[in-house]
Protein backbone atom coordinates (compact mmCIF):
# COMPACT_ATOMS: atom_id res chain seq x y z
CA UNK A 1 0.00 0.00 0.00
CA UNK A 2 1.06 3.56 -0.54
CA UNK A 3 1.83 5.80 2.41
CA UNK A 4 -1.30 7.97 1.96
CA UNK A 5 -3.36 4.79 1.69
CA UNK A 6 -1.74 3.45 4.88
CA UNK A 7 -2.61 6.72 6.62
CA UNK A 8 -6.21 6.62 5.37
CA UNK A 9 -6.66 3.00 6.46
CA UNK A 10 -5.14 3.78 9.87
CA UNK A 11 -7.52 6.75 10.25
CA UNK A 12 -10.53 4.58 9.38
CA UNK A 13 -9.42 1.90 11.85
CA UNK A 14 -8.82 4.50 14.58
CA UNK A 15 -12.25 6.11 14.21
CA UNK A 16 -14.86 3.63 12.96
CA UNK A 17 -17.83 5.44 11.45
CA UNK A 18 -15.87 8.62 10.75
CA UNK A 19 -17.00 10.72 7.82
CA UNK A 20 -14.77 10.96 4.76
CA UNK A 21 -13.88 14.54 5.78
CA UNK A 22 -12.85 13.36 9.26
CA UNK A 23 -10.77 10.55 7.75
CA UNK A 24 -9.03 13.04 5.44
CA UNK A 25 -8.27 15.36 8.35
CA UNK A 26 -6.96 12.52 10.55
CA UNK A 27 -4.81 11.12 7.73
CA UNK A 28 -3.43 14.56 6.88
CA UNK A 29 -4.50 14.39 3.24
CA UNK A 30 -6.87 16.34 1.03
CA UNK A 31 -10.51 15.23 0.87
CA UNK A 32 -10.07 14.13 -2.77
CA UNK A 33 -7.02 12.03 -1.84
CA UNK A 34 -8.91 10.39 1.03
CA UNK A 35 -11.86 9.66 -1.28
CA UNK A 36 -9.54 8.08 -3.88
CA UNK A 37 -7.89 5.81 -1.32
CA UNK A 38 -11.14 4.92 0.47
CA UNK A 39 -12.55 3.88 -2.91
CA UNK A 40 -9.52 1.63 -3.51
CA UNK A 41 -9.67 0.20 0.01
CA UNK A 42 -13.38 -0.46 -0.43
CA UNK A 43 -12.73 -2.26 -3.73
CA UNK A 44 -10.17 -4.44 -1.91
CA UNK A 45 -12.72 -5.21 0.80
CA UNK A 46 -10.76 -3.54 3.58
CA UNK A 47 -13.20 -0.69 4.15
CA UNK A 48 -16.95 -0.39 3.89
CA UNK A 49 -18.74 2.91 3.45
CA UNK A 50 -22.32 3.99 3.92
CA UNK A 51 -24.18 7.19 3.26
CA UNK A 52 -25.78 9.03 6.14
CA UNK A 53 -27.53 12.01 4.69
CA UNK A 54 -25.01 13.81 2.51
CA UNK A 55 -21.96 12.33 4.21
CA UNK A 56 -20.11 9.12 3.50
CA UNK A 57 -18.94 7.26 6.62
CA UNK A 58 -16.18 4.65 6.70
CA UNK A 59 -15.63 1.47 8.71
CA UNK A 60 -12.73 -0.96 8.41
CA UNK A 61 -14.01 -4.45 7.66
CA UNK A 62 -11.40 -6.16 9.81
CA UNK A 63 -10.85 -8.60 6.96
CA UNK A 64 -8.19 -8.91 4.33
CA UNK A 65 -10.94 -9.55 1.78
CA UNK A 66 -9.47 -10.86 -1.44
CA UNK A 67 -6.41 -13.02 -0.87
CA UNK A 68 -3.74 -10.85 0.66
CA UNK A 69 -5.49 -7.67 -0.53
CA UNK A 70 -3.02 -5.53 1.39
CA UNK A 71 -0.16 -6.97 -0.61
CA UNK A 72 -1.45 -5.11 -3.65
CA UNK A 73 1.12 -5.94 -6.28
CA UNK A 74 2.22 -9.17 -7.96
CA UNK A 75 5.73 -8.67 -6.58
CA UNK A 76 4.45 -8.40 -3.02
CA UNK A 77 2.34 -11.52 -3.51
CA UNK A 78 5.45 -13.38 -4.71
CA UNK A 79 7.38 -12.26 -1.63
CA UNK A 80 4.55 -13.38 0.68
CA UNK A 81 4.32 -16.71 -1.10
CA UNK A 82 8.08 -17.16 -0.71
CA UNK A 83 7.88 -16.42 3.03
CA UNK A 84 5.06 -18.94 3.36
CA UNK A 85 7.14 -21.54 1.50
CA UNK A 86 10.08 -20.95 3.82
CA UNK A 87 7.84 -21.49 6.83
CA UNK A 88 10.17 -19.77 9.28
CA UNK A 89 11.97 -16.47 9.77
CA UNK A 90 14.59 -16.06 7.05
CA UNK A 91 17.24 -13.50 6.07
CA UNK A 92 16.75 -11.32 3.01
CA UNK A 93 19.06 -13.41 0.83
CA UNK A 94 16.95 -16.54 1.45
CA UNK A 95 13.71 -14.69 0.79
CA UNK A 96 15.09 -13.24 -2.46
CA UNK A 97 16.47 -16.56 -3.71
CA UNK A 98 14.53 -17.73 -6.74
CA UNK A 99 12.36 -14.62 -7.02
CA UNK A 100 12.31 -12.67 -10.30
CA UNK A 101 13.67 -9.49 -8.66
CA UNK A 102 16.77 -8.37 -6.87
CA UNK A 103 17.33 -8.06 -3.14
CA UNK A 104 16.55 -4.33 -3.25
CA UNK A 105 13.13 -5.00 -4.75
CA UNK A 106 12.44 -7.78 -2.27
CA UNK A 107 13.45 -5.51 0.63
CA UNK A 108 11.12 -2.78 -0.70
CA UNK A 109 8.20 -5.23 -0.74
CA UNK A 110 9.13 -6.59 2.70
CA UNK A 111 9.09 -3.03 4.11
CA UNK A 112 5.65 -2.37 2.59
CA UNK A 113 4.32 -5.67 3.89
CA UNK A 114 5.76 -5.00 7.36
CA UNK A 115 3.99 -1.61 7.48
CA UNK A 116 0.77 -3.40 6.51
CA UNK A 117 1.25 -5.94 9.32
CA UNK A 118 1.74 -8.91 7.00
CA UNK A 119 5.44 -9.43 7.72
CA UNK A 120 7.42 -9.39 10.98
CA UNK A 121 11.01 -8.18 11.12
CA UNK A 122 13.18 -9.83 13.75
CA UNK A 123 16.75 -9.15 14.79
CA UNK A 124 19.26 -6.34 14.76
CA UNK A 125 20.32 -4.41 11.65
CA UNK A 126 22.51 -6.60 9.52
CA UNK A 127 20.93 -9.74 10.98
CA UNK A 128 17.28 -9.08 10.19
CA UNK A 129 15.05 -12.06 9.51
CA UNK A 130 11.58 -11.87 8.02
CA UNK A 131 8.53 -14.04 8.48
CA UNK A 132 4.92 -13.88 7.38
CA UNK A 133 2.53 -12.97 10.19
CA UNK A 134 -0.24 -14.97 8.55
CA UNK A 135 -2.53 -11.96 9.17
CA UNK A 136 -4.46 -12.51 5.96
CA UNK A 137 -4.27 -16.26 5.64
CA UNK A 138 -2.36 -18.20 3.02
Amino acid sequence: MTRPRDAVLAAVRAAPGASLAEVARAAGVAHSVAKYHVDRLEAAGLVRTERRGKRRHCVATGACASPRALAGSPGARLVLARLDDLGQAAPLRDVAQGLPMGKTGVRWHLDRLARAGLVDRQGAPGRVRYRSTGACGP
